[in-house]
């Protein structure tokens, strides 16, 4: 995953690590995981903050679990330089992609301005805040970006998504369609049925796959489905029975993040197989090489499509 940005936002309860968090976040849209410590340590675990706290395991397991997975993370938290240092040495040295740390540098009287308007106030008092503060809390084995406190929270977000490059580092994923998917998943088929041919019932198909969960989406950040497929499956049987992406969307490698997703979904032994245009359809010559390319081989000529063009098979074999 060596496009993966992981961002860890560190600083003094109060100092705006919820809020930065949360703009990254929604700026980009689907594809960022927020890993707080508050939620870890105080919400799941409930755990008191103390050196070794298991809390610590628990933040690195769920960051690297979401980078393996192709999420672009924000970690944040007070994250106490003597507590999780080790912790989060490990995670940038780990990490095949880009990381960035930031350090939101507020000072105590700022603190305590600020957390007059945070919900906690009722439960947190100032002598609380007053107890936890270390300035410049800072790591020493990573360096670390300070953010003044005079930026504000557009102006933080905006620095920081800007310096890790996060909204042009879109990670594509495959995902089992849902029932909200529907509206674009359609909008993309009428896209292609010029070159699929007519597909009168392919509204139905795309339910009943929602319902069965045969149907896989990659989407973009805003949730529009990029590309996706219909499939089959039983013993012996391993179809794919409709695989489209959108023009716009071509050549950015939905199609093969689609793929490896059904053969993940079919780990083998057996045969995969796949409809797709004959050699003498002009617009299908991209389907083929892209099926040849992932380790197809060409089969028998099939019936003619709805829109008399030629069909053929192709089969993937999947030894045990």
């Amino acid at each position: 995953m060596t496009d993966v940005r992981l961002i860890v936002i560190r600083g003094n309860s109060g100092a705006g690590k919820t809020s930065v968090s949360r703009g990254i976040q929604q700026a980009y849209g689907r594809g960022v995981a927020w890993v707080s410590q508050d939620m870890l340590r105080r919400l799941v675990l409930r755990e008191h903050e103390r050196p070794g706290g298991r809390n610590i395991a628990l933040i690195e397991q769920t960051a690297r679990f979401a980078l393996g997975n192709g999420y672009h993370v924000v970690l944040d938290g007070i994250l106490r330089a003597s507590r999780y240092e080790s912790m989060l040495a490990a995670l940038r040295h780990d990490h095949s992609g880009p990381s960035y740390f930031y350090y939101l540098d507020v000072s105590l009287p700022e603190t305590l301005r600020r957390h007059q308007t945070r919900p906690e106030r009722a439960e947190i008092g100032a002598a609380d805040l007053r107890g936890w503060y270390k300035r410049r809390d800072l790591l020493s084995s990573i360096s670390e970006q300070l953010i003044p406190e005079a930026s504000t929270l557009s102006a933080t977000v905006g620095t920081i998504l800007a310096e890790t490059g996060l909204l042009t580092a879109v990670q594509l994923r495959a995902e089992p369609a849902a029932a909200e998917d529907l509206t674009s998943w359609l909008q993309l088929a009428g896209e292609v049925e010029t070159l699929f041919g007519p597909m009168p019932d392919f509204a139905a198909h795309a339910a009943r796959a929602v319902e069965r969960n045969s149907g896989i989406v990659v989407r973009d950040r805003d949730d529009a489905v990029l590309g996706a497929a219909l499939t089959s499956h039983r013993p012996g049987d391993q179809h794919i029975n409709w695989l489209a992406v959108r023009e716009s969307a071509r050549r950015r490698g939905v199609a093969k993040v689609l793929l490896a997703e059904i053969l993940r979904r079919w780990p083998g032994p057996g045969d995969v197989d796949v409809a797709t245009f004959g050699p003498d359809v002009p617009g299908g010559t991209a389907a083929r090489a892209f099926y040849l390319s992932a380790g197809f081989v060409a089969a028998e000529m099939l019936p003619a499509g709805p829109d008399g063009r030629s069909r053929q098979r192709f089969v993937l074999a999947r030894p045990a």
